[in-house]
């Protein structure tokens, strides 16, 4: 039996193996598991619980037989292989591997310490589906609340996210009733 192996314990290896001393989380959350460790380490940033945060994530299909199960599921790949995010022609879901980790920190710090800076974060926010017509079916309502909440967690006030997703969802319901 090895130690350390398991998937609760993958922040940890990376804390062991670089000595970092904090909060240690391995989050999954299906698909949103990146987004949600990034707002987490904001709000932790935020509080003063740390000075810097590692994000790192990763999804990896090593079985075959899960993502054929996967799929069998309820049908939710898609058959075209393409994902049509938010789009009338979308079929389903297109699994994929990935890797990738930012490194974030307050931007003062960032300034103070001559570091890179890529992007900076203005808000985050994350949040649940709750009770959709599947346990996989994501909520355009939830998704809407999480983004205006981010906006908000950002200072932008004059941004009013439903309105652009009520204008897409009478235009996908005009194109299938008129056929365009």
């Amino acid at each position: 039996m090895a130690i350390g192996v398991g998937r609760a314990i993958m922040a940890n290896r990376l804390s062991y193996f670089l000595h970092i001393k904090g909060p240690s989380i391995t989050i999954d959350t299906a698909c949103s598991g990146s987004l949600v460790g990034l707002d987490l380490a904001c709000r932790s940033l935020q509080s003063g619980e740390v000075d810097a945060a590692i994000v790192a994530t990763s999804n990896f299909y090593l079985n075959p037989d899960h993502v054929m199960d996967a799929g069998n599921v309820g049908q939710a790949h898609s058959p075209t292989a393409l994902c049509h995010t938010f789009d009338a022609d979308a079929d389903g879901y297109v699994k994929a591997e990935a890797v990738s980790c930012v490194i974030v920190k307050r931007l003062a710090d960032a300034i103070r310490d001559c570091d890179p800076i890529r992007a900076i974060v203005r808000g985050s926010a994350s949040n649940s589906n709750g009770r959709t017509g599947g346990i996989a079916s994501p909520s355009g309502e939830a998704q809407a609340a999480a983004i205006c909440s981010a906006y908000s967690n950002a200072g932008i006030t004059n941004f009013n996210i439903r309105k652009l997703i009520y204008w897409k969802i009478i235009t996908i319901y005009y194109r299938q009733k008129v056929g365009k």
